[in-house]
């Protein structure tokens, strides 16, 4: 409900109030009394000292106060004629001329016109004035039940712990190598459809490139991915040997005219891209079917496994080492050096070359075949 209709009108009030005060007050007194009553209900400006003045006049317009007598003026000015002022007296503030306090009686505290002494003025001198409203009724106050304890709150849910990421294993860390050897080999492919320089040196720049970023990896790694780095490094030193006889095969395949000539140096090269690739392929895991034990190679088997078969120095140090430690290796050590030792510029021709390679290879199966278990054992 709005705090006005909590409040008394004017009219009410000043009835209310001279009845209270024995019939007779002053302006000034009432008005701080109706002060009071509209701070008490929250209403901080609802009323000036002038509106209280014309809420007198009309009450005296309408016949329900009169004046009865003024103050005497040593009251007002205190000090006059060494007149004592009375303890509970306060000075009546008006700015214009000093005047006496003006005492008003109250003639008939029953009369209705109390309640709207506004509208009933307007009505004594013929104004038609609407009926008053009705007043509100204030609704009596319902107290709230109690509220509700609040439930005691939930405990935090614990965190989720984080999954633990598994460390990287030694062959994914080797991976990216491997698939860059892959484009070597898938560029090979290229070369041998389109034989040119350039595809070669594009090998060659591939594999270098590889080979420095495996030796500076190889550097920081430890256990088997070192040991797998090494693996792929010696694998480009092999490939990296054979450049020169591919890029050989390469200038012969371009400059020859008959397609007799043509077709013979295409194999010659198909024979150098296939000692690539195979120098670049892995090693296999697992041992092949010749092998008589898992953990020793005989001889013979050897033997058998190398008659005829494509020159690949690294496949065959392999295969050595799973022999019985019994042989005596040096002789065949000897030649895979002199194998290696082999270099182009010492020949005067490709084909002489193809020709040394061929023959140090031979010499590196017939020492295989004369080998011996050292004596004394």
């Amino acid at each position: 409900m709005p705090v006005r209709v909590l409040a008394k009108p004017p009219g009410e009030f000043m009835r209310d109030h001279l009845v209270a005060a024995g019939g007779m007050d002053y302006p000034q007194s009432m008005f701080r009394a109706y002060k009071e009553h509209l701070m008490s209900v929250g209403i901080k400006d609802g009323c000036s000292r002038g509106s209280w003045s014309k809420y007198v006049w009309l009450a005296n317009k309408l016949g329900l106060i009169e004046f009865d007598h003024a103050g005497p003026p040593a009251y007002w000015n205190a000090v006059v004629n060494g007149v004592e002022v009375q303890a509970d007296y306060v000075r009546e503030s008006r700015p214009q001329a000093p005047s006496p306090r003006h005492y008003y009686r109250i003639l008939d505290p029953t009369d209705d016109r109390w309640i709207r002494l506004e509208a009933s003025y307007r009505k004594s001198i013929g104004i038609e004035v609407p009926p008053p409203a009705p007043r509100p009724i204030p609704k009596p106050k319902v107290e709230k039940p109690p509220p509700k304890p609040k439930p005691p709150p939930k405990p935090a849910p614990k965190p989720k712990p984080k999954p633990r990421v598994k460390p990287p294993t030694a062959e994914e860390k080797v991976r990216p190598y491997e698939e860059r050897i892959g484009l070597i080999l898938v560029t090979l492919a290229e070369l041998e459809r389109d034989p040119t320089f350039e595809t070669v040196a594009k090998i060659e720049d591939m594999a270098l490139e590889l080979s420095e970023d495996v030796i500076e990896a190889a550097d920081k790694a430890r256990g088997p991915e070192r040991t797998m780095l090494g693996t792929i490094n010696s694998r480009m030193m092999a490939t990296l040997e054979e450049m020169p006889l591919l890029r050989n095969s390469v200038g012969r395949y371009l400059v020859s005219k008959t397609p007799t000539e043509r077709e013979r140096t295409l194999a010659a090269l198909r024979a150098a891209i296939r000692v690539a690739s195979e120098n670049l392929t892995p090693l296999p895991t697992t041992p092949p079917p010749e092998v008589e034990t898992k953990e020793e190679m005989s001889l013979q088997a050897l033997i058998d496994k190398w008659e005829g078969r494509e020159k690949n120095v690294l496949h065959l140090e392999k295969d050595l080492q799973s022999l019985d430690p019994d042989y005596e290796l040096n002789y065949v050590e000897d030649a895979i050096s002199d194998y290696r030792g082999l270099e182009q510029s010492d020949f005067e021709s490709g084909g002489e070359y193809r020709e040394g390679r061929q023959e140090a290879w031979d010499t590196i199966l017939e020492e295989i075949k004369n080998l011996a278990p050292e004596e004394g054992d």
